[in-house]
């Protein structure tokens, strides 16, 4: 369980392909909450120790900015914007 004042950067897949990434204090809660909304995927990785929720949002735009640039400016299927 992550810190109630921090947070962690985490991704979703489906297979090998990176579908979306995203920030949460409760990882465990944000997945249910995926399942939820209907969002398919096969695994889910959290990509950062747990940081104040600043850092996580940096980690977050710098993760999708990077995507972005190798993808012909497209985010992950399921971001809609760079945070």
């Amino acid at each position: 369980m992550v810190e109630p004042a921090q947070m962690v950067a985490y991704a979703l897949f489906s297979g090998a392909e990176l579908i979306y990434v995203g920030v949460a204090s409760n990882p465990s809660l944000r997945i249910r909450e995926h399942e939820l909304e209907g969002r398919e995927f096969t695994r889910f990785e959290v990509l950062s120790k747990p940081v104040e929720p600043e850092q996580a949002r940096e980690i977050e735009r710098q993760l999708l900015g990077d995507f972005a640039r190798n993808h012909n400016g497209q985010l992950p299927r399921y971001n809609e914007r760079v945070a």
